[in-house]
């Protein structure tokens, strides 16, 4: 059906519980010292888009893995998202339901992004 082997099936099932092991690992980083990791967490984001492409993806075990490995990889980046939407987010930690946020695109943190952080972890 999916012109997939069960070892292709295994290996993406692998490749996934390995990127979910590297953000369980980011997740448990405290307050700056993420910043060092920014790159591999975008070169996790660029796997998942092109993971997605799969036929794999699509089974029903992995979609909400997939899902929810974006949301973390999202929550990771929130000084992005914080930055790109400063006119609708006062406080990151008050977020609101309905509330609709712009998701930049990635790339490197600008300075007024490392203001935020810095900012923000003074409290």
């Amino acid at each position: 059906m999916l012109g997939a082997s069960k070892e292709d099936i295994e290996l993406f099932g692998k490749k996934l519980n390995d990127i979910e092991n590297s953000l369980y690992v980011y997740g448990k980083l405290i307050d700056g010292s993420l910043s060092i990791y920014e790159s591999d967490i975008y070169e996790l984001e660029n796997v998942i888009t092109e993971i997605k492409l799969s036929k794999i993806s699509r089974l029903e075990r992995y979609v909400h893995k997939i899902d929810n490995i974006e949301k973390r990889i999202l929550s990771l980046l929130w000084v992005k998202i914080w930055n790109a939407n400063k006119d609708i987010i006062t406080n990151p930690d008050l977020l609101k339901p309905g509330m609709k946020l712009r998701i930049p695109k990635s790339n490197e943190i600008t300075s007024e992004e490392e203001q935020l952080i810095k900012l923000y972890y003074k409290k």
